[in-house]
């Protein structure tokens, strides 16, 4: 809810008077709207010492007419073996440049690119990042069709890969990437990435493995297979549920050929 405004000044300032008798929860944001783009300051409650000066900063932008050259900071992926495929949920955060906010020229070009895993499909966007309808998707890859600024954006993925691997060559040089490959009984064999610790106490259902200072064009790979413990466990299951069925079988003939001789 908007609760005041006012246009700056020519050096830029401007001035608000927090309203008294708010409730304690009560919080205001003050924003500033820079060519077509809202940029937003530290948050403020009633009683507070508010920072003098207290300001919003705002950023010039720069027109891209191609997908621009931006990092992707860190970018973490989950993997859960599904009957006939993979799980994967990714948060990829991008890094902006310093001191501009890049726009597409048209409604059509896309800020901003990355490479998915060519055969990924049911993709789906979780809360957490920015709206399916800033993102598009075509040809293996996920654009940014809104904008990108300083403070970079994230984008929250979840879809599915059918087999059981993960592979991909970034797009994007990538700061920290982290693959975690989550489910009891489950080996995996990575390549492109090291084994790291979990950080968590001895949990032989999470598996993780991570790089750093990925260059453009490296390529990675996750593989999973079913471990021996869980073939194990399978064919004991299968045994079990075969020797019940069995039984039921037998009880049924002998319960037949009794009633057969009653009569």
């Amino acid at each position: 809810m908007v609760v005041d405004s006012a246009a700056a000044d020519p050096t830029g300032r401007f001035r608000f008077s927090l309203r008294t008798g708010e409730e304690a929860g009560v919080i205001f944001l003050a924003s500033a709207r820079h060519s077509g783009i809202s940029y937003f300051a530290s948050p403020m409650h009633p009683g507070m010492q508010v920072p003098d000066p207290y300001n919003v900063v705002v950023y010039d932008t720069a027109l891209v007419s191609d997908p621009a050259d931006l990092d992707v900071a860190i970018r973490h992926v989950v993997l859960t073996r599904l009957d006939g495929g993979l799980q994967v949920d990714e948060i990829i955060d991008v890094a902006g440049l310093p001191d501009r906010t890049l726009v597409a020229v048209d409604e059509r070009t896309a800020v901003w690119k990355m490479s998915l895993p060519a055969d990924a499909h049911g993709i789906t966007v979780p809360a957490g990042g920015l709206p399916r309808e800033a993102l598009s998707f075509a040809s293996g890859e996920v654009g940014v069709m809104s904008w990108v600024g300083p403070a970079g954006l994230r984008i929250v993925l979840k879809y599915v890969l059918p087999g059981e691997s993960y592979e991909l060559s970034l797009s994007r040089r990538t700061g920290r990437l982290e693959v975690i490959v989550s489910g009891p009984g489950v080996d995996t064999r990575a390549e492109g990435l090291s084994e790291a610790q979990t950080g968590l106490p001895v949990d032989r259902s999470i598996q993780r493995y991570a790089g750093s200072d990925m260059a453009a064009g490296s390529r990675i790979a996750v593989y999973l297979s079913v471990g021996p413990r869980s073939r194990l466990w399978a064919w004991a299951w299968f045994a079990t549920a075969a020797i019940l069925a069995a039984a039921a079988g037998v009880v049924s003939i002998t319960t037949r050929r009794a009633s057969s001789r009653a009569s």
